[in-house]
């Protein structure tokens, strides 16, 4: 059994079943949750700071040794910064496909509408 599987199923030897928190095994049709049979989540977040100002925030984690390829859903078109590699990625019809997250790691993808995140990125 996978290291997903055991978190998200709740049990390392025997039958495995879901747990409650574990309501799908592949991403939905937005192409957010948990995809056991890949090892690998997606999920978002939002919230609006104190100026009023929605900042958004994608993250991506692979739990196998090996890379693996995903498509992965954006909220919204254009630059956001990719907080774990050091980096902007330019997003254009919401789903980039294909993207390679490499094994054991992860990205946070980070955006915040009507801003400039300081002097080294814009949004």
């Amino acid at each position: 059994m996978d290291i997903l599987s055991e978190n998200l199923c709740g049990g390392k030897k025997g039958k495995m079943e879901p747990s409650p928190f574990a309501s799908e095994q592949y991403f939905n049709s937005e192409g957010y949750g948990a995809n056991i049979a890949k090892d690998v989540v997606i999920f978002h977040r939002w919230r609006n700071d104190r100026a009023g100002e929605t900042e958004k925030s994608i993250v991506v984690c692979n739990f196998l040794s090996f890379d693996q390829f995903v498509d992965i859903p954006f909220s919204s078109n254009g630059q956001w910064l990719d907080l774990l590699n050091n980096r902007v990625d330019n997003v254009n019809n919401f789903r980039p496909e294909n993207q390679r997250v490499n094994s054991n790691r992860g990205r946070i993808y980070y955006k915040k509408d009507s801003c400039s995140a300081g002097k080294k990125f814009k949004c």
